[in-house]
């Protein structure tokens, strides 16, 4: 029997949605934009019902595959659904909807594998095979925004790995570290912070290991309340973003993201315990400045990102006021929130 894997993707567009929408459904325009993963697409004629595409694509497995993909369901601006078959068969969802002034893009994409090597494989290398599509999916969110802009993406450059994370999962893995902190479960923390750290910076493992060690303890000594460590919490963090900064050539002074990375921890401290409207304010743009300063990007740019960021923290914040239920609906509303955090972060570090 075939492998079956399934994916979904979500990540925001700066861009307009009948754009975007046109530069999906027309899969002749891939190998313009979706670079270098589409080699190439033939069709007979512009994207209807019906409509069937050839395609060859290659991710960063030494192998490339080719698939027929054919519309069953179009309608423009919103929803495109097609059938694949070749070395992969199944079924995609395309589904944009607008969000906060961008439009919010899902990929569902739900697949066999029939190719006869990915299918004797599986078993062993499935997460490979995952990270190969996540690979592909990277440069589809880097290249469709200046696309459906109208942009040269002509000289579209390789984007640093910790500029290219997968807003679902580092969300998701960010709210199981805030269930582990705020219930004193220091190694789940740490397991949840080593995977973070993996998964947002794209550190080698070493490093990774370290820097999550490094804010493990930077969080232990910022947690109690109220005779904590900020200095302390400070001097952790500037360690921790001198190993991102190193590895990844960035110009940032690490002493003044660890002050920005705990002068947000400071005002929600102060909004979590009887702060103001104003201080929710305060907190969005604390988390908008660390933002702009770590990634180079106007502070205007993480908006969204820091006001998702913050909300997530009042859902959190009502979590452990009652009392930090594992069975609760709150930590799926900060689960979500965190993710749509995430993807509005990286639509403002691809935007132009």
């Amino acid at each position: 029997m075939a492998a079956e894997y399934v994916f979904v993707d979500e990540w925001d567009v700066a861009a307009p949605q009948d754009k975007v929408f046109d530069a999906l459904a027309d899969a002749r325009t891939y190998p313009r934009w979706w670079t270098p993963i589409y080699q190439a697409v033939s069709a007979d004629g512009p994207p209807e019902v019906g409509r069937a595409s050839h395609q060859r694509f290659k991710g960063k497995l030494p192998y490339t595959l080719s698939t027929v993909s054919t519309i069953t369901a179009l309608k423009s601006p919103e929803t495109l659904e097609v059938e694949v078959d070749g070395d992969l068969r199944g079924r995609g969802i395309w589904t944009l909807t607008p969000q906060d002034g961008v439009v919010h893009v899902r990929f569902d994409w739900r697949v066999h594998a029939d190719r006869p090597l990915i299918r004797v494989l599986t078993p062993v290398l499935r997460p490979l095979f995952r990270w190969n599509h996540n690979v592909a999916i990277r440069a589809a969110m880097r290249g469709l925004e200046p696309y459906a802009r109208g942009e040269d993406v002509s000289t579209l450059r390789a984007v640093k790995p910790h500029r290219a994370f997968d807003p679902r999962r580092v969300g998701c893995l960010e709210c199981a570290a805030w269930v582990a902190y705020y219930r004193r479960e220091w190694l789940s923390f740490l397991r949840a912070a080593i995977l973070l750290t993996r998964h947002t910076f794209a550190l080698p493992w070493p490093a990774t290991v370290r820097g999550a060690w490094l804010v493990l303890r930077a969080n232990q000594l910022w947690a109690p309340f109220p005779d904590n460590d900020p200095e302390g919490a400070r001097r952790s963090m500037q360690r921790f973003y001198t190993l991102v900064a190193r590895h990844h050539g960035e110009q940032f002074d690490p002493a003044r993201a660890a002050e920005l990375e705990v002068e947000w921890w400071r005002v929600h401290r102060h909004h979590q315990h009887g702060g103001s409207s104003a201080d929710e304010r305060a907190l969005v743009n604390a988390l908008a400045s660390l933002y702009s300063y770590v990634y180079a990007v106007p502070e205007r740019d993480v908006q969204v990102a820091a006001e998702q960021r913050a909300l997530a923290m009042d859902h959190s914040d009502v979590w452990v006021k009652d009392g930090c239920d594992l069975r609760s609906p709150l930590i799926l509303e900060e689960r979500a929130a965190l993710v749509r955090s995430y993807a509005g972060l990286l639509a403002a570090v691809h935007r132009p």
